[in-house]
């Protein structure tokens, strides 16, 4: 974990969920060090699921929630999809006679969550530039940007605009020089010069 804050907070969560009636269906060790995270596999029926909300909120940390259902043509189904609310990541492990509810699933999910995986886990993950990890409130607080990938640079920025200078005041890589040969956009057009 980052900080004893964000442990503690997986830690209250992770009790919330089996004082909501999640059950503990496997666990990993002990933690050696204070801040880790124990890893948890917490199992729930489709019903209880649905009559409380707050198993549907996202634990950060190393730890996930299966949802046992009839079926997805039976209640709870779509429905169990539904109830998330901002997600980092979804993730469907499926075959080839699962196509039809995924395709059912796939609108769901597009609403509560920026990163949906198939047949894989979510971590770790290949980094490049169709590579996001962000998704609607609560995942994030901003969901125009990801805190992975190649665009993770613009949730860091802070954009300054330096107007009427001197090429002797300006940082090199926007003097007019251009000496680091760098591609930089002047006037709209994409230039090395």
């Amino acid at each position: 974990m980052l900080t004893p804050g964000i442990h503690d907070t997986y830690e209250r969560k992770a009790r919330g969920q089996r004082d909501s009636g999640a059950r503990i269906a496997a666990e990993g060790p002990e933690p050696k060090r204070t801040w880790d995270g124990r890893s948890r596999l917490l199992e729930v029926d489709g019903d209880r699921f649905l009559s409380d909300p707050s198993l549907a909120e996202e634990v950060f940390g190393p730890s996930a929630l299966l949802v046992r259902l009839s079926g997805m043509d039976q209640p709870p189904g779509g429905s169990a999809a539904r109830a998330f609310r901002g997600q980092l990541t979804a993730v469907m492990h499926i075959d080839q006679t699962d196509h039809d509810d995924a395709r059912r699933l796939l609108p769901i999910l597009e609403r509560c969550t920026n990163r949906i995986v198939v047949n894989a886990f979510s971590h770790p993950q290949e980094v490049g530039y169709a590579t996001i990890h962000g998704g609607p409130f609560p995942a994030t607080t901003d969901s125009r940007f990801t805190s992975v990938g190649m665009t993770a640079i613009d949730r860091f920025l802070r954009p300054v605009t330096y107007q009427g200078f001197p090429d002797d005041l300006l940082p090199d890589a926007l003097a007019g020089a251009n000496t680091d040969g760098l591609w930089r956009l002047v006037d709209g057009e994409l230039t090395r010069t």
